[in-house]
């Protein structure tokens, strides 16, 4: 019988499968750690069987087979580290990133096992053998014994520890897609076992299955490939893509835990500090601030006020001097107990010394110091703008995420089949979730573009009266978990103006959800559209010529004058951002001003005082206003 490629071709689809799962894992989440360990675990199977395919046919000259076979080493004594570390960064529990010795010992041993085979110490060369280059472990050594050791052991060491960190509570993968992992991996362990061990001790041939000498190996990527596509692992998070957006800040962000431990510092932070990846995790806090009595300071003014809003202070680097910056710190809160502190801080160290060469110069250059305090002002309002929207958004997306990932974890803990009343009751709450989560995101992206510049609207003419029947049926189910109606008082049943209907049903929308949110239970929302000939005086800074004008009003709370002129803010709230009861980020009333005011219109607001409702008043021209 005539040679048949089957070897190469095997190992040539290998080495694509590999690399389709390499890039999709990489480009999934490329700052995720778990996804480049995974990726750097499938380019060492790829660059393995891309050597094998040289050692798979027969007419590979021998100094080729000699070379490849040698140029495989770093891949095949690699990856059970790989594995390790994969398995590790699935959990919570970072302390093992923190260990030098394992990050040495994780280093030393493949080039350890490289340096024995590349000396002769490990494998002989490769021999021909029929269809096939084969290389045969050393006899007679205690090295390849070693090796049989290692691989093993870090597969199950990794898997082990994934499992006690998982009963601690970490958060790596779910049960399902545990179960495939751990089910690949023992029948790969197995059938490894017997290829790299077995087989050689005993001599045995074994015909053409020595073609799948480490096709084994597929057999653990067939796993991860199940779990990747059908469990969405290592898919982009939104944990995951907080931490991304935090790496990109300017600013150093410092996390504390309950015990006031540093627990998170993100990339400026480490380069402001001088300190690399994983070296400050786990230490007091203390160790960043220069003195123990601002130390000590700190921590009673955090504790006392629940915050420590912008003001200079002194951090330590690694180096032990002193680092002056503007810092910022707040109680991170849930169900009534402490669970950390966050702090954020931005060096200053340039502006100080620009400060100082000022004064020295006061006479000449007065007016440019009074410019750079009223910027040192605003860095502050904004620096606590910014505080405040980080407590914000840990507020506001807590709550959902949560949410979504417990009733997620419980639907795939082992229902299945078709779904009774109690999952889809789950599953509607999951729902609701994602789309708090996607109106938060929509919102910010709005915002954003209002920012750029790039936002836009297209006006066609339309008839506005369906479209605001339209955006009151879009709340009623909100309404109705409160058992709030809506009334409608309209002085006319047709009106055709130039609007864009999305933008403007968006806008009433937010404004109708703003007044549900601030409303009591059982109360009544009044929405009046009046006839254009009543719609009443034009604002100052508006054309002059007929418009039309919509009125909500509720019976809520109301707002004080000294807050009712900052509604319409970004990310405004009337509540404190610690002890408000209604939900939401700030940015609906922006909107609202920002679609109105590009149509042409204006909006505004009017409140007797509190207790006594909230009237929000929007006019928009009519056709050739």
């Amino acid at each position: 019988m005539s040679w048949f490629p089957i070897g190469p071709i095997m190992q040539f689809a290998a080495v694509v499968i590999y690399l389709i799962l390499f890039f999709i894992v990489i480009t999934r989440n490329p700052y995720g750690r778990s996804n480049r360990f995974a990726a750097a675990l499938f380019f060492c199977f790829a660059a393995w069987d891309f050597c094998e395919m040289f050692l798979y046919n027969p007419s590979t000259p021998q100094y080729i087979a000699y070379f490849f076979d040698k140029f495989e080493v770093p891949a095949w004594t690699s990856f059970p580290v790989f594995i390790f570390w994969l398995m590790v960064s699935l959990t919570e529990k970072k302390d093992l990133f923190n260990s030098a010795v394992l990050k040495a010992v994780s280093f030393a041993l493949p080039i350890f096992f490289i340096v024995l085979d590349w000396s002769g110490n490990l494998m002989h060369h490769p021999v021909l053998m029929g269809h096939y280059w084969h290389t045969d472990w050393i006899e007679n050594s205690v090295f390849p014994y070693l090796f049989f050791i290692y691989y093993p052991a870090c597969v199950i060491g990794g898997l082990v520890y994934y499992a006690i960190s998982l009963k601690k509570g970490a958060q790596g993968f779910k049960k399902k897609q545990a179960i495939v992992l751990y089910i690949s991996t023992a029948v790969t362990l197995a059938v490894g076992t017997f290829f790299e061990v077995i087989k050689p001790m005993m001599h045995l041939d074994i015909g053409i299955f020595d073609y799948f000498n480490n096709m084994y190996l597929m057999i653990w990527a067939l796993g991860l490939f199940i779990i990747i596509f059908r469990y969405k692992f290592l898919a982009l998070t939104p944990a995951s893509a907080a931490e991304s957006i935090i790496n990109s800040m300017n600013e150093a962000l410092i996390l504390l835990d309950d015990e006031i431990s540093i627990s998170y510092v993100n990339q400026p932070a480490l380069d402001m500090l001088g300190y690399r990846e994983n070296e400050l995790n786990g230490l007091p806090y203390h160790k960043l601030i220069h003195g123990p009595e601002t130390a000590n300071t700190f921590l009673k003014e955090v504790i006392r006020n629940y915050r420590v809003k912008s003001q200079e202070f002194i951090l330590k680097k690694k180096d032990g001097s002193p680092l002056t910056c503007m810092f910022s710190a707040s109680l991170i809160m849930e169900l009534g107990e402490v669970r950390g502190i966050v702090c954020v801080a931005t060096d200053i160290t340039a502006l100080l010394e620009a400060e100082g060469g000022m004064r020295e110069e006061r006479d000449r250059a007065k007016k440019y110091l009074e410019e750079l305090k009223v910027s040192y002002d605003k860095l502050k309002e904004l620096d606590v703008l910014k505080s405040n929207f980080t407590s914000m958004v840990s507020h506001e997306l807590r709550t959902p995420i949560t949410s979504i990932k417990g009733f997620i974890s419980f639907l795939m803990s082992g229902v299945g089949g078709a779904l009774n009343p109690q999952q889809k009751e789950y599953i509607g709450i999951i729902r609701n979730n994602s789309d708090r989560l996607l109106n938060l995101i929509n919102d910010l992206l709005d915002t954003s573009k209002m920012e750029s510049g790039s936002f836009s609207i297209n006006k066609t003419d339309a008839d506005i009266i369906p479209v605001i029947d339209a955006s009151l049926n879009d709340v009623r189910s909100l309404s109705a978990n409160k058992c709030i109606s809506i009334t409608k008082v309209f002085a006319v049943n047709s009106l055709v103006m130039p609007v864009d209907t999305y933008r403007f049903s968006q806008a009433m929308v937010n404004l109708i959800n703003n007044a549900i949110k601030f409303s009591p239970r059982n109360s009544t929302i009044t929405v009046t559209v009046d006839s254009p000939a009543l719609a009443g005086p034009v604002p100052a800074g508006l054309k002059p010529g007929n418009y039309l004008r919509i009125r909500v009003n509720d019976n809520g709370d109301g707002i004080t004058p000294d807050k009712i002129t900052r509604i319409f803010e970004k990310y405004y709230q009337v509540e404190d951002i610690n002890t408000r009861k209604a939900q939401g980020t700030g940015l609906g009333l922006y909107i609202v001003k920002n679609i109105i005011e590009l149509h042409g219109g204006a909006v505004w607001a009017e409140s007797e005082g509190t207790g006594l409702g909230t009237t929000f008043t929007i006019i928009i021209p009519l056709k050739g206003a």
